[in-house]
């Protein structure tokens, strides 16, 4: 007796599964989106994909509710993916820490889906990051990654140079290129990607990665990174100030400044330092 409850328990259980998992309810997009024009939804595109990007609240301005109201408003404003980044990412109360999705936002993700397959880059780029989030298919993730990657969308273009960089993880089948990677890593930072202009900061502030150590240029692409004011670079300064010190102590001159209108790559004159006083 004790084993036929048993065996009906776990056949409920699994039947509650299925059901979750296969049979959500149809999804409904939660308001109509006016069209964008191209630039603005590019820009919204850059702006959304940094704001995700940013774990934890700096008060009193970099906060969660400031990071919530600005999704909302990009798709108040008609980009759609913005709704379905906050309904399946940590960005809305509630997600952060669960291992699971309700059957209401299987609905988004399939919707999410939908809109990746039919050749939407935002999207592409979006269902990587959601797969990733919920650990639900990593073949799925680089198919995204590289399809975004593809076609231009600028944080893809970052994830891409991952790919291409050591280590791999079980089963990628793209085939690791740390040169081809460093040139995705270029892309993505120029095309305004904070996290890669972090990472290009961080590499020629350690010398590292295959980068030269060059605290100017650390310095510019920090520059070029708070323009994304999302809070990020509020723990990278100091970090930036501790290295700048500790190349000052063993003698490096670190007063050479570069200019961030051209990604970093052409070094400012005397006179031109004296008119650009800004970053660290």
């Amino acid at each position: 007796m004790n084993s036929k409850k048993l065996l009906l328990a776990f056949g409920s259980v699994a039947l509650i599964a299925v059901a979750w998992f296969y049979f959500a309810p149809p999804y409904k997009p939660p308001r109509n989106y006016p069209p964008l024009a191209d630039a603005e939804q590019q820009s919204m595109d850059v702006k959304l994909f940094n704001e995700l990007s940013v774990k934890g609240s700096w008060p009193p301005h970099y906060t969660n509710e400031r990071r919530q109201e600005l999704i909302l408003n990009m798709a108040k404003q008609g980009f759609e993916v913005a709704d379905l980044a906050y309904q399946l990412l940590d960005v809305k109360y509630g997600m952060s820490g669960r291992h699971w999705l309700t059957p209401w936002e299987w609905g988004a993700y399939r919707h999410l889906r939908d809109l990746a397959d039919r050749g939407d880059s935002s999207a592409q780029c979006l269902a990587a990051l959601v797969i990733r989030r919920w650990q639900l298919s990593m073949t799925d993730y680089e198919i995204y990654v590289v399809r975004a990657a593809e076609n231009g969308q600028p944080f893809c273009v970052y994830k891409m140079g991952g790919l291409l960089m050591p280590p791999d993880f079980p089963g990628q089948k793209t085939v690791l290129d740390e040169h081809k990677g460093a040139e995705f890593m270029l892309l993505a930072a120029k095309k305004g990607v904070q996290e890669a202009q972090i990472y290009l900061m961080n590499s020629y502030a350690h010398g590292s990665r295959g980068y030269p150590l060059n605290i100017g240029k650390a310095k510019c692409w920090f520059s070029l990174a708070e323009q994304a004011d999302t809070g990020a670079t509020l723990t990278e300064r100091s970090n930036l100030d501790w290295l700048i010190q500790q190349a000052q102590e063993k003698g490096i001159d670190v007063s050479d400044r570069y200019d961030p209108n051209q990604w970093c790559d052409t070094k400012l004159t005397d006179s031109a330092k004296n008119k650009d006083r800004k970053g660290p």
